[in-house]
């Protein structure tokens, strides 16, 4: 359905339409899910969550051997995701995953039709094919005796801090490690010019592709705990995520001085005279060839177009082919083995274009006083006396004058997260994920005092500052204080 859209041009437009490549899976197209992940259907299977902790099994046959589902023994049979960049026209199949397994007829004209929905359609049937997805998992599984083990929430305690969670610690925890991964030391992700990120072609060691993968779950993961996360990812990554077609404007985001450079090897009519050849030097002094013996190929006019090829698709693609197949092992996980269970089966993206995803995945980087402003609950006394209710008039302008990351870290310290959840304001919740509106509430002000945050509930204690003055001072402080401890009081 996208590749119909991206791949017709305009009619206004004289010039004849890019070309466009797709990164998916080089498996044959009659793969099938048994070929691709273990049986274990006839087994006798217990589940292990931590040593001692044993939940009930679900007896299949007579088998007297057991087998333990276990994280090393997820990791070992989950299918590894192998891909391959193709221009469009040489791609026989649309109807196929990133994985290479095929998505059914009558799948796919749903897929179409969600796709022509509003985002929050689509966002809202994502929520409910996940929900219905784990379910069933829980119900195969026969774990009913054992909620204590497998059915329970994930609950986050940070070290050396007295918190507990009931929403803000995860919120929290999900900020923090979303910007420990993409910490330049960490060098698992680099800027591009769009200010994006996109994986880090150095990174290739054995460790470094099995943190891709370790991030790859926590985005999917993410999307099950419907948490946003604070980054950016370039657009050629998101569209390869979602397995969408590719074409040099995307270079734009990557590089722009390489964009230029592309543009005009493209359409030079004297490509000889600029003594190309099929390789490109790398970082260290090394030399990348494009094809067999590309060093020794020089770049003809007869050649000109595959040289364009080659160079955009080692740009875009091979220089990170294997961090982006880990990120994807680990984004499309098969979580519980005994039945193959996609608990974020790639199909559910696919209605998503790659601005939406990025919605998904990251929330709404601008945070909108008057949405937050309309979404709050307010103590009554902020609200049935006119001298109190001076001060939310204060609260309010002062976060509209605030830069923009200086108001994030309001938010932060009010909810946990420095992004807003993908339906504004109003789709804040707690750890239950009910609903639960971001709300002020007024205590005494005592000299030098600061707001108090329970991010867990989403509320800020708002001392009655006696000027706007001092109000903007403190939350100054707030701001320049950084992330705050969860401490019981």
């Amino acid at each position: 359905m996208t590749w119909v859209r991206t791949t017709i041009a305009p009619p206004e437009l004289e010039a004849p339409a890019e070309r466009y490549f797709v990164v998916t899976s080089t498996l044959p197209f009659d793969m099938t899910d048994d070929a691709l992940y273990p049986t274990t259907l006839d087994e006798f299977v217990q589940v292990v969550v931590e040593e001692g902790a044993v939940a009930t099994h679900s007896e299949h046959n007579d088998l007297p051997e057991t087998t333990t589902l276990n994280l090393d023994m997820a990791a070992n049979n989950s299918v590894c995701i192998e891909l391959g960049f193709y221009p469009i026209e040489d791609v026989e199949h649309a109807s196929r995953t990133l994985m290479g397994t095929r998505v059914s007829p009558w799948l796919t004209q749903q897929l179409v039709d969600l796709a022509d929905q509003p985002f929050t359609a689509k966002y809202v049937a994502l929520l409910s094919l996940l929900k219905a997805n784990i379910d069933h998992g829980y119900t195969i599984l026969d774990i009913g005796n054992c909620p204590n083990v497998l059915c329970t929430r994930t609950r986050i305690e940070l070290l050396g801090e007295a918190g507990i969670d009931a929403g803000g610690l995860q919120r929290e925890w999900y900020t923090l490690f979303t910007q420990a991964v993409f910490e330049p030391s960490a060098g698992l992700f680099v800027a591009t010019d769009s200010y994006g990120y996109t994986l880090n072609p150095s990174s290739t060691c054995r460790s470094d592709l099995e943190k891709f993968r370790a991030v790859g779950r926590l985005l999917a993961r993410s999307i099950l705990d419907e948490q946003v996360l604070p980054f950016h990812l370039t657009v050629p990554l998101f569209k390869m995520i979602l397995g969408t077609p590719l074409s040099m404007t995307d270079m734009l985001y990557m590089d722009k001085q390489m964009y230029t450079s592309l543009k005009f090897v493209q359409s030079t009519l004297d490509v000889d005279g600029l003594c190309l050849d099929f390789s490109v030097a790398v970082e260290g002094g090394n030399v990348v060839e494009l094809v067999p013996h590309g060093q020794s190929i020089m770049v003809t006019a007869a050649n000109q177009a595959e040289y364009v090829q080659r160079m955009l698709q080692y740009l875009l693609f091979d220089r990170i082919q294997l961090q982006l197949q880990s990120l994807l092992t680990g984004l499309f996980e098969v979580h519980m083995m005994i039945y193959r269970i996609h608990i974020l089966p790639q199909h559910y993206l696919i209605m998503f274009d790659h601005k939406e995803l990025e919605l998904v995945l990251c929330g709404v980087t601008e945070i909108d006083v008057a949405d937050w402003k309309q979404f709050t609950v307010t103590s009554s006394v902020l609200r049935d006396f006119e001298y109190h209710s001076m001060k939310m008039y204060w609260f309010w302008d002062i976060l509209e004058n605030m830069a923009s990351p200086d108001r994030a870290k309001i938010l932060q310290f009010a909810t946990g997260s420095t992004r807003v959840p993908v339906q504004g304001f109003k789709g804040l919740t707690g750890s239950d994920g009910v609903l639960c509106p971001f709300s002020i509430k007024a205590i005494p002000y005592v000299r030098g005092g600061l707001p108090l945050a329970h991010s867990c509930f989403n509320r800020i204690d708002l001392p009655m500052y006696p000027s706007r003055e001092l109000m903007e001072h403190a939350l100054k402080q707030i701001v320049a204080m950084g992330p705050i401890e969860f401490t019981l009081k």
